[in-house]
C-alpha cells in the first residue's frame, strides 16, 4: 500500500520526466536524420507536439505540488499579516479560478478532438487535448494540499511575530 501510495504522489513526475525524455531523443534523432542523413523522419513533430503538450501540463502539477512556480513573494512579506493572508486567499482563489476555467474547456476541446487525427501516426487529438484537464485537476489537488500547509505557516509567522 506504501509503494502505491508513493508510486501516485510521483506518478506527475514520471510522467513529465518520460514525456521530457521522449520529446529530447526524438527531437535529436529527428535532427541527426534530416541534417546527416538528408532523410526526415515524418513523425518526429507529431510526437513532439504530445510530448511538448503533456510536459508542459503534468510538470506544472509536479511544480505546483513542490511549489515551484514563480512568486514574487518578498513584497507581500513587507505588508502586515491580515495583507498577507487576504492576497494569499485571493491568489489562491485566483488560481482555482484560471484552473477550473481550463480545466473544464480542455475537457470539451478534448471531446471535440475525437475525430481529428494527427497525419502521419493518426493519433487521435484528444491524447494531446486531455493533458490540459488532467495537468489541470491535478495542479488543483496540489494547489488544495499546498494551501494548508501554507495556511499553517502563515499562521505560525504571526504567532512567532507576537511572542
Amino acid at each position: 500500500m506504501k509503494m502505491i501510495k508513493k508510486l501516485l504522489y510521483h506518478a506527475d513526475d514520471i510522467v513529465a520526466s518520460a514525456a521530457l525524455i521522449i520529446l529530447v531523443g526524438s527531437t535529436i534523432l529527428g535532427v541527426f536524420y534530416r541534417y546527416a542523413l538528408s532523410d526526415p523522419l515524418d513523425w518526429v513533430e507529431e510526437v513532439s507536439l504530445l510530448c511538448v503538450v503533456w510536459f508542459v501540463f503534468i510538470g506544472g502539477s509536479s511544480a505546483t505540488k513542490r511549489n515551484g512556480h514563480v512568486g514574487i513573494d518578498f513584497v507581500i512579506a513587507l505588508f502586515p499579516a491580515f495583507v498577507q493572508k487576504a492576497a494569499f486567499v485571493f491568489v489562491q482563489a485566483m488560481c482555482y479560478a484560471v484552473l477550473s476555467f481550463m480545466a473544464w474547456w480542455g475537457w470539451l476541446l478534448g471531446l471535440q478532438a475525437q475525430l481529428k487525427v494527427t497525419n502521419m501516426l493518426r493519433i487521435p487529438y484528444t491524447y494531446i487535448d486531455l493533458a490540459v484537464p488532467v495537468g489541470c485537476i491535478l495542479m488543483m489537488i496540489h494547489l488544495a494540499l499546498g494551501t494548508r500547509r501554507n495556511w499553517k505557516a502563515l499562521f505560525s509567522r504571526e504567532k512567532e511575530a507576537a511572542s
